[in-house]
C-alpha cells in the first residue's frame, strides 16, 4: 500500500488493481529548491479566507500526484486547474516516455503548476481536474469564501 505524503497531511491509500488517484495541495507558490526538493509556500487545506471580492492574487499554485497501477501506466494527460468554470492553467502531455517514481506496485507522477496572476470575483472553488485518456479525475476542492467579520 503507497504512502503519499505532503507537508499539509498524510494521505494512505488503498488502491485496488488498475485503481488511479490523484491527490492535490493548492498554495500561494511553488518553488524548486537545490537537490531535487520542491517548496510548497502557503498550503491551504479546504478554505481559502479572503478580505473581499473581487480578489486579487499575484500567483496561485496546484502540487498533484496522481498514483496508478505500475502496470497501467499513464500514456498522455490533461492537467487542469480551476476556480469553479474558470481554467487558470493546463498542462498537457506525452508520457510514453517518462519512467514513474515506483512505490511498490504502484507509479506515482508528480505536477507542479503555478498560474497568475488570478482575480476572483466571487466565492467559489479551487480544483485540479486530470485525464488521462483512460480516466477522469478530480481532486479535493478549496473553497474560496469571505473572511468573517470577527476575524478580519
Amino acid at each position: 500500500m503507497p504512502l503519499l505524503t505532503s507537508v499539509v497531511t498524510h494521505v494512505r491509500l488503498k488502491l485496488m488493481p488498475g485503481d488511479r488517484a490523484i491527490y492535490s495541495i493548492i498554495c500561494d507558490d511553488i518553488r524548486h529548491e537545490v537537490g531535487d526538493k520542491i517548496s510548497l509556500m502557503g498550503c491551504y487545506s479546504g478554505v481559502m479566507y479572503v478580505n473581499a471580492f473581487p480578489a486579487s492574487l499575484p500567483k496561485l499554485g496546484a502540487y498533484t500526484r496522481i498514483s496508478t497501477d505500475y502496470n497501467d501506466l499513464i500514456k498522455s494527460l490533461s492537467v487542469r486547474f480551476y476556480f469553479g468554470k474558470k481554467l487558470l492553467g493546463q498542462i498537457n502531455g506525452d508520457l510514453s516516455e517518462i519512467k514513474p517514481e515506483k512505490i511498490g506496485d504502484k507509479s506515482t507522477y508528480q505536477l507542479a503548476m503555478v498560474c497568475g496572476p488570478i482575480k476572483l470575483e466571487q466565492p467559489g472553488e479551487l480544483r485540479v481536474e486530470i485525464e488521462t485518456g483512460d480516466d477522469a479525475l478530480v481532486s479535493e476542492s478549496v473553497n474560496v469564501m469571505l473572511r468573517p467579520a470577527s476575524s478580519q
